[in-house]
């Protein structure tokens, strides 16, 4: 038996330019929850090394996560369709290549290293006005004390702002996926095909 099913989600996002910071989010979690590595954000020998060098010459936490997030950028270089759903922060750095997921990751297995809270965020980000067709895109956030949680983009060496649309949040990708579910009584052939639409509102 063959058929097709389209679903189809509109709404509107208000965002806001808050350096960062994040603001009005439902605190069910404690933020020491995400210091818990996966095996996903795992910290290899040469993250350590790279975050380590940081340390020793920044001492106040938030230019330290600062700087750890233009170390995750430089750490590897953009290549599209270079890795998987499934790669780690280990093996992306010793490609030497990835995509934001790659980025997002190896940033959290820094900032957990040293202690800190991170999480990664699923979400869309409007980077074109003259094309309203988007991908989904990783950030991170980390919690620093007395301030909260900061999202930062270490694909773009930058705190996110009113550009970026927040959709989910976990460990890592596996656990932050937008996209889940569970089949039963089936074992035929499925494809899935997402197609995104982003615009400015007036």
């Amino acid at each position: 038996m063959e058929g097709n099913q389209t679903i189809i989600a509109e709404g509107v996002v208000k965002t806001k330019d808050n350096s960062g910071i994040m603001k009005g989010l439902s605190k069910t979690v404690h933020p020491n929850c995400f210091l818990r590595q996966s095996p996903l954000t795992k910290a290899c020998d040469k993250i350590k090394k790279l975050s380590n060098e940081a340390k020793s010459l920044i001492k106040k936490e938030i230019d330290f996560c600062h700087e750890l997030n233009l170390i995750a950028g430089n750490s590897i270089t953009y290549v599209s369709g270079s890795t998987s759903v499934y790669t780690s922060a280990e093996n992306s750095i010793s490609l030497g290549k990835g995509v934001c997921q790659d980025f997002a990751h190896i940033l959290i297995s820094m900032a957990r290293y040293h202690n800190f809270p991170a999480r990664y965020v699923n979400g869309f980000l409007f980077e074109d006005a003259n094309s309203n067709e988007n991908t989904t895109h990783a950030w991170v956030e980390i919690f620093i004390n007395n301030i909260g949680w900061i999202g930062f983009d270490p694909s773009h060496k930058k705190c996110i702002d009113e550009r970026y649309v927040r959709v989910s949040c976990g460990y890592d990708f596996l656990d932050a996926s937008t996209i889940k579910g569970v089949k039963t009584n089936y074992s035929g052939n499925e494809n899935l095909l997402v197609k995104v639409q982003i615009s400015q509102a007036q």
